[in-house]
């Protein structure tokens, strides 16, 4: 105990007594004894630790650290030391003892040890670490080297060659004293494995490395105002290992900053994105080894922005397409991506598909006057619509014309009555069109009402023939009657309607018919205001010539007299009348004459007696 004592007080003495001098390094045997490790600087600071090598014999000695008090700052104090039963100050390595904490000077700092009982490292033993801290932004190039100094009595038996006047300098560290580069990320990028990291103060570049059959080999030099590289010398499905040294201008870098591991995962090598009649139709190429795809979408706006991502939905790795109904607004422009997912992680948003999405109109079709009436909604964004028609058995579409915004309808004059025929609408604007949706009808043309006559027996109402059709409904609105009133189906061309009453305004319309298909129909129709025919009531000579009378008839205003002679075949009109009689002055005696009568209101007219009353006159 005593000698321990002894030995201690001559290192404690040595050790507060000794002045930094200048080194000269020299032979000696401490390089055989120790070795130091950095772990580079982090934060700012860079940490040395001494090791005692395996199976050195090493009784005492003081180790310094020389550095540059213009770029670095010793960090004082530091948990070294603890105390043992006799007070003394003991390291926590076995059987070893450290005395004091660092002791720092302008330009060095030391620390002070011994072991008793001759003590031999079992393995490389950490005993003693010096911690600095960068006090210079400008990140200067600078050098710690370390020196070992016996200085203990000759009563001991020490290995390292007693020369306090001249350390043995046994380890040098040239820094740049650039912090370790924190890396941030690998992600896929497009095409390429993306190696992301934090600036690291003082740099001027940054090299990046990939690990290759169990060695780093350089990838690139990357100036400092990029903090990535994308290594496109990847596979799809390829782990990669990757690092980052900060350098400053130098040879001299911040040492490796670890390693981050990625995995590359190919996006989709095209998205695409069209109009469906009430969705948009996202799709992308297939990507091997995707275990599924997640599809969003964004607005883009017409300034050119563009909004927030917006997760559609994520889909199985065997779907390759997904329609987008969610809530679409017409004459909005969208844009699309896709990334594929492994169990290893997601493809980069690289891949973009940008649509105008406009509605398909909602179409409607019917026979119609004329031809067939196509008609649809406006469609938001629109600027035109085409109107697009084919034949059953047809492959292709016919444009049959393009209407302003403003039209939502369309009348075919061309359409072949009896034809199953397709029609559609898509609308157009100035930078996308929609998709469509088909209306189909067999068109049977509309009959057109040749004439609505007053006869003996009621209305007859007649129309032209339309080919191939099976028959003819016939309609009539009665006085201000507001809806139609079907009268009966025929199979010609004509009706006559003998429920009506003289005086009563009637129209009518017809409707063609195949099978259970109809035509469209004459909304206006024909109208006639029915007049019964007069009933002759009475002929006889009179002084002046011959008189005929007749019944009043409702809603007449005037009637008509017509007269035939003997011999002749056709009705002469005499004159009108307002009076339900007629005396015809212009006879000849021995000539027989036939008379009848029609009543008149307006532009109509009463059917008549076709036999009517005859006279022979005689004077």
């Amino acid at each position: 105990m005593k000698k321990t004592l002894s030995l201690i007080l001559c290192l404690v003495i040595a050790f507060s007594a000794f002045s930094v001098c200048t080194y000269a390094a020299s032979a000696a045997d401490a390089t055989k004894l120790l070795s130091v490790t950095e772990d580079g600087y982090t934060n700012n600071r860079i940490t040395y630790t001494v090791y005692l090598k395996k199976g050195a014999v090493l009784t005492g000695a003081v180790v310094y650290a020389n550095y540059d008090p213009a770029v670095l700052k010793p960090v004082s104090g530091g948990d070294y030391t603890t105390t043992d039963q006799y007070g003394d100050s003991v390291q926590s390595v076995s059987g070893m003892y450290v005395y004091g904490n660092v002791i720092n000077s302008s330009d060095s700092c030391s620390i002070a040890f011994t072991r008793i009982d001759k003590y031999t490292a079992p393995a490389d033993t950490a005993f003693m670490t010096f911690t600095f801290e960068v006090i210079d932004s400008t990140r200067p190039v600078t050098e710690v080297s370390f020196y070992c100094h016996e200085f203990c009595s000759s009563e001991e038996d020490m290995n390292i060659p007693q020369d306090n006047d001249n350390p043995q300098c046994f380890y040098t560290h040239k820094s740049s004293t650039l912090n370790k580069v924190t890396l941030s990320s690998v992600s896929s990028a497009d095409g390429a494995l993306r190696v992301s990291w934090k600036a690291t103060a003082g740099a001027t570049q940054y090299r990046v490395y990939k690990r290759v059959d169990g060695a780093w080999k350089t990838l690139a030099y990357v100036d400092s105002s990029k903090l990535y590289y994308d290594d496109t010398n990847v596979t799809n499905g390829e782990t990669a290992k990757y690092t980052v040294r900060a350098y400053n201008g130098s040879d001299i870098d911040s040492g490796y900053a670890g390693y981050i591991y990625g995995t590359y995962v190919s996006a989709p090598a095209k998205v695409t994105a069209a109009n469906q009649a009430a969705a948009v139709k996202v799709t992308w190429t297939a990507v091997s080894g995707a275990k599924s795809y997640v599809v969003s979408r964004r607005v883009v706006n017409s300034d050119g922005t563009k909004g927030n991502w917006l997760t559609l939905e994520t889909l199985s790795g065997n779907v390759t397409s997904l329609s987008d109904k969610e809530s679409l607004v017409s004459g909005t422009n969208y844009e699309y991506t896709v990334r594929s997912c492994t169990a290893s992680g997601k493809s980069a948003i690289c891949r973009f598909a940008t649509v105008r999405y406009i509605a398909a109109p909602t179409v409607s079709v019917a026979s119609a006057v004329g031809g067939v009436k196509i008609s649809w909604n406006a469609v938001s964004g629109a600027k035109t619509y085409k109107i697009y028609r084919k034949y059953s058995g047809e492959s292709s579409w016919t444009v049959l014309g393009t209407v302003s915004s403003s039209t939502k309808q369309y009348v075919d004059s061309s359409a072949k009555t009896g034809k199953n025929i397709y029609y559609t609408v898509r609308a157009f604007a100035s930078d996308g069109s929609s998709n469509y949706v088909a209306k189909s009808l067999t068109y049977i043309a509309t009959p057109t009402i040749s004439s609505v006559n007053n006869g003996t027996s009621g209305v007859t109402v007649k129309w032209n023939a339309i080919s191939g059709v099976t028959g003819y409904r016939v309609y009539r609105k009665a006085g201000s009657a507001t809806s139609w009133t079907l009268l009966g189906t025929v199979k010609t061309t004509s009706y006559t309607d003998k429920n009506v009453k003289s005086g009563t305004n009637y129209r009518y319309t017809v409707r063609a018919v195949y099978n259970k298909i109809y035509s469209g129909y004459d909304a206006t129709g024909k109208v006639t205001k029915y007049l019964s025919v007069p009933k002759l009531t009475k002929i006889s000579k009179v002084s002046t010539g011959v008189n005929v009378k007749w019944n009043a008839v409702t809603g007449a205003t005037s009637y008509r007299v017509y007269r035939k002679a003997s011999g002749e075949s056709s009705w002469k009109l005499l004159g009108t009348t307002t009076s339900a009689g007629y005396t015809d002055k212009t006879v000849k005696s021995g000539t027989t004459y036939t008379y009848t009568v029609r009543a008149v209101y307006s532009s109509y007219m009463s059917g008549y007696n076709a036999t009517g009353l005859s006279i022979k006159y005689k004077k």
